[in-house]
């Protein structure tokens, strides 16, 4: 398995993979407004992160993209955060690795930066994606409250 960065050409793989974690995030928590958008805007959200200096997409391919982590970084008053704003692993892939994978090139590009942590935000209702992030040593320090308007 290669993981590298992404380029404007790999839109479509993200666009694909956005819209298999829009169905799945659907089933968890059906009426969030984050998801519950048209498969033709995933390709617009995918271009307008590629094109954004402050986002970091690392796609990890075998034979195709397989998955893909898209990372920011943000500036706080105790340091330089990595946060991991998505981490989506085709769902015919999954259960091999590559979100560690990806997680650990994440972990990674983030030291290389200066990061001193990495924040992930995962789904109340996404157990599985809870227990993921829990088996790597992650460990909850907030609660996230949301509001729809």
């Amino acid at each position: 398995m290669k993981i590298r960065r992404a380029t404007p050409d790999d839109a479509d793989a993200i666009a694909g993979l956005y819209v298999q974690l829009k169905e799945h995030h659907l089933e968890l928590a059906p009426g969030m407004p984050r998801y519950d958008q048209p498969d033709e805007d995933w390709l617009e959200k995918a271009n307008t992160g590629l094109r954004d200096e402050s986002v970091r997409f690392y796609l990890a391919e075998r034979m195709g993209t397989v998955g893909f982590v898209k990372l920011f970084f943000e500036e706080k008053s105790w340091g330089l955060v990595c946060e991991v704003e998505t981490l989506v692993i085709d769902e015919q892939a999954r259960a091999r690795g590559i979100g560690t994978a990806l997680m650990r090139h994440a972990e990674q590009v983030a030291r290389d930066e200066g990061a001193i942590a990495m924040r992930v935000n995962v789904l109340r209702h996404n157990s599985d994606g809870r227990r993921f992030y829990e088996r790597d040593g992650y460990r909850p320090i907030a609660v996230r409250y949301g509001k729809t308007l």
